[in-house]
C-alpha cells in the first residue's frame, strides 16, 4: 500500500539521518581543555570563555560559549586536523575579556581522547584620538602597539577610523606605547 511504502521511506530516511549524526559524533574526539594564567600559572576558573575552533584541512568553523569549571577546565569534541584554537576569557565585573590565547593543535584520527592545557595571557582594552599639530583629529593615521609583554595580536586596529579614533579590545595587559603615522 502507499502508505507502507511511505512509512518505509521515512524509517529508511530516519535511519540514514541517526546512522550520519551518530557518525559525526562518532568521528569527533573529546578533548579537554584546562585554561591556565601565564604570567601567574594558576589555572581560570569559573569563568564564561568563547571559543572559536578553525580547521585547516577542512575550512570547517566551531564556535561555542561556556562557562569553565572550578577545575579550569571545559570540553569539547574536535574532528581530526589540524585546529586554529581562540579562547576569549571574560571577567563579568569589567565586560571586557581578561585573557587571550590562539594556539594551532593537531587531532589525530586515532586519539581516543585529548588532554590539553593552554597558556593564555591577561589581557584588557585601549582607544583614544589621533590629534594632529593643529587640534584636528587625524582619520586613516597608522597605528603601531608596542607593548611591554612583546606579544603580537593580528586584531588590532591598523588605522584610526574616519573621526581619529581607535579601539583595540584585546591588547596584552600591562604597559603599552601607541605610535601613529599619517603619509
Amino acid at each position: 500500500s502507499t502508505f507502507g511504502l511511505l512509512f518505509c521511506l521515512f524509517f529508511l530516511f530516519c535511519s540514514v539521518f541517526v546512522f550520519a549524526q551518530s557518525n559525526m559524533v562518532l568521528n569527533h574526539i573529546p578533548t579537554i581543555m584546562t585554561l591556565r594564567d601565564v604570567t601567574a600559572k594558576a589555572n581560570i576558573s569559573e569563568s564564561p570563555v568563547l571559543f572559536f575552533a578553525h580547521n585547516l584541512n577542512s575550512n570547517e568553523d566551531e564556535r561555542m560559549t561556556d562557562f569553565i569549571d572550578k577545575e579550569g577546565r571545559f570540553s569539547y569534541r574536535l574532528s581530526p586536523g589540524n585546529w586554529v584554537i581562540e579562547f576569549r576569557v571574560f571577567d563579568a565585573l569589567s565586560q571586557q575579556f581578561d585573557y587571550y590565547s590562539k594556539n594551532v593543535i593537531n587531532v589525530q584520527k586515532t586519539d581516543q581522547r585529548l588532554n590539553k592545557t593552554f597558556y593564555l595571557t591577561p589581557v584588557g582594552s585601549i582607544g583614544g584620538e589621533v590629534i594632529g599639530e593643529n587640534g584636528e583629529s587625524i582619520a586613516g593615521a597608522e597605528l603601531d602597539f608596542i607593548c611591554a609583554s612583546n606579544l603580537r595580536y593580528d586584531n588590532l586596529p591598523l588605522t584610526t577610523n574616519s573621526a581619529g579614533h581607535f579601539q583595540a579590545e584585546i591588547v596584552p595587559a600591562g604597559f603599552c606605547k601607541v605610535y601613529s603615522t599619517k603619509q
